[in-house]
């Protein structure tokens, strides 16, 4: 975010900025796609245990990289939604069977509707 870094949407001057472009975001994205994930998954050897790969990021940033993914035919998404932005602390999950990609999950955030938690037994 450059400039722009904590400050109030809409509170900074406009004109030039240091931020980063969306092309540059996207070319970043991508690249982090090919070098850390498929770089990994093609030292792994399909058949055995299933394997998981966890990625903890912000929401531009994975935004970015789904949508650039599917745009590029490198991950399919059959029947999943995409959100315009991605809620904090939502779960997205591609799958990978050895030969295509696929996004199974994306911006999920059912795991934070859960019941209050029942204090009745500390009482004991």
């Amino acid at each position: 975010m450059g400039e722009f870094q904590g400050k109030v949407y809409g509170s900074a001057k406009t004109g030039s900025s240091n931020a980063e472009t969306d092309h540059a975001l996207s070319a970043r994205a991508m690249a982090w796609w090919r070098d850390a994930i498929v770089a990994c998954t093609a030292s792994l050897s399909i058949g055995r245990e299933p394997y998981n790969i966890l990625v903890v990021s912000h929401g531009g940033f994975i935004s970015t990289l789904v949508k650039n993914l599917i745009r590029s035919s490198k991950v399919t998404s059959d029947a999943v939604k995409i959100l315009p932005s991605l809620p904090n602390v939502s779960v997205s999950i591609i799958e990978w069977d050895g030969e295509i990609w696929r996004l199974v999950k994306y911006g999920d955030i059912s795991h934070l509707k859960t019941e209050p938690l029942d204090h009745s037994a500390d009482e004991m």
